[in-house]
Parts: structure tokens; C-alpha cells; sequence
């Protein structure tokens, strides 16, 4: 059964089906991914299908991503709507297209790495249509750090909870910047580098709900770059500290003398054993 309906708009042949092929097969069977080469087919496709989500191409002739975003928000409002760029949004152009109804703005990033914290956007934002609780997964599916970077450059608000072995920390998110972090008692900063580091545990993205203040006014960027450099330095740590000592050098070996021949070795008996036993009396 079909659950969700996703439109692909980008006018380049090779990547829209590429891509297309990969969401479906990431998404699986309960997920449907239509495809569009412009604006005019997304717009005809649009009135005769219901759809969830819209991943649109920034750079296209005719009617540009911005353009069609905006198009779309006005007739369709309840979709969810993505900007997939091949090139760095700034800031501003960020707070444009969230204006004009961009639940995400993701740039193609090549290799592994990029399609994984794109999936985890989509189904995050998909979780979210369907329940507000929330997108939920495991920091063995999920890479923290990823997770928590596509939610910055996305200028989400959200409130991302992780439920630990031991503790449950939470990172609090406001248009893109965190500004505020929780866990076992420690100082905001120091908060966020321990949630941060964690490899065991549940993730849950919720809803936005404000913390008593704001707390964290240093960049997202500085914060994960911090969190992976005591990340390394850790491992470093441990390491070391496992790492087998040295070998040492080998005393030197001690010869062993024989004991004498008896007295009750004859001539050529002392003689077979003083030849067997480098023995000299």
C-alpha cells in the first residue's frame, strides 16, 4: 500500500531519474516517486494526483525552483514542498525560500554521505506530516552529527531528544541555530559536545518547544567542529591507553653449564661427553 507520494522536478534527464530511483528503492514499496522534467508538467501532475512532498531543482529555464516554490505554496500550501540546490545557499536566500514555504532547503552533495543526511531529512519530514511525535531512529541507523547539521542548514525548529544508555539530552534548534542543549546536569556547551558524542540510544525529533532561555549563542558550525575534535581526541585516548607496551629487548641468554663428568666416566666417556657438551674441566 502507498503511503506517500513524492514529485521529483529537475530538468536534468540523468540525475532526476538517478534520483528518483534511489528514493524509491530507499523508501521502499509504501513510498511513490513521480518525476517532472519542468514546471508545467509539476503543475499538471499536481492537479490530478494528491502529493506529499515536492523536491524541486533550484536551477531550471522557464521557471526557476524559487519561482515554481512560490507558485506552489500559493495553490498548494498543505504540500511539503523542498529546494534541492547544486550550489551553497546563503543566508538570505535561506530566509527567502523559507518564506515562500520551504520546509527544507538540501544542496547535492555527491558520494554516500550526502544522499544518507538527505534521506534522513525526507523521512523526518515525512514522520512529521504523519505524527507530530515526531521523525524516530537509532544512533546506529543515524549519524548524530549529520542529523543534527542537515536540521541547521535546513533552518529547522525542532527539538532533537536523544535517549542514551544512561541519560536523555536534548538539542534545541531555532531557525536553524542551537541555542540551547541539555544533559545530565552539565553546562549548555558541554551539554551539547556529550550529546553530541554519544553512539548509543534513540533519536527523536519533535516538535520545537522554547527552553527557559537561550543559552548557546556560538554558530552551529563551531559546535559540531568542536564536538568532532574531542571526538578525535578521545579515540586517540583510548587508543593509547590500549595499545600493548613495547616489546623488550631479550636478556641476554645464560649459558648453562653441564655438570661435570663423575668419577665414574672412563677416558673415552669423559671424552664423547665433553664433545656433546662443549664441557671443559
Amino acid at each position: 500500500m502507498v503511503s506517500h507520494k513524492i514529485l521529483v522536478v529537475d530538468d536534468s534527464d540523468s540525475f532526476r531519474e538517478t534520483f528518483a530511483k534511489w528514493l524509491q528503492n530507499t523508501l521502499g514499496p509504501q513510498t511513490e516517486v513521480l518525476t517532472a522534467a519542468e514546471a508545467g508538467t509539476c503543475l499538471k501532475i499536481l492537479q490530478s494526483k494528491l502529493v506529499d512532498m515536492v523536491i524541486i531543482d533550484m536551477e531550471m529555464p522557464v521557471l526557476d525552483g524559487a519561482q515554481l516554490l512560490s507558485l506552489i505554496n500559493k495553490t498548494h500550501s498543505d504540500i511539503l514542498k523542498v529546494i534541492l540546490s547544486g550550489y551553497p545557499v546563503d543566508e538570505l536566500g535561506k530566509a527567502d525560500l523559507k518564506a515562500n514555504g520551504a520546509a527544507a532547503i538540501l544542496q547535492k552533495t555527491p558520494g554516500t554521505n550526502g544522499l544518507e543526511s538527505i534521506r534522513m531529512v525526507i523521512e523526518s519530514l515525512l514522520a512529521d506530516k504523519n505524527d507530530h511525535a515526531g521523525f524516530h531512529t537509532t544512533l546506529k541507523k543515524a549519524n548524530l552529527p549529520e542529523v543534527i547539521q542537515m536540521q541547521c542548514i535546513s533552518m529547522a525548529s525542532c527539538v532533537c531528544l536523544i535517549k542514551g544508555p544512561m541519560e536523555t539530552g536534548r538539542i534545541y534548534i531555532l531557525n536553524g541555530e542551537i541555542i540551547h542543549a541539555e544533559y545530565a546536569g552539565f553546562p549548555p556547551d558541554e551539554a551539547c559536545y556529550e550529546v553530541l558524542s554519544l553512539k548509543g540510544g534513540k533519536l527523536q525529533i519533535e516538535d520545537y518547544k522554547s527552553p527557559a532561555q537561550r543559552t548557546l549563542q556560538t554558530s552551529w558550525q563551531h559546535l559540531l567542529l568542536e564536538a568532532a575534535r574531542r571526538s578525535d581526541e578521545s579515540q586517540d585516548t583510548t587508543s593509547d591507553q590500549s595499545a600493548p607496551p613495547p616489546p623488550q629487548p631479550p636478556e641476554p641468554s645464560q649459558k648453562i653449564k653441564p655438570p661435570p663428568p663423575t668419577e665414574s666416566m672412563n677416558s673415552k666417556e669423559k671424552s664423547l661427553f665433553a664433545q656433546y657438551t662443549n664441557f671443559t674441566k
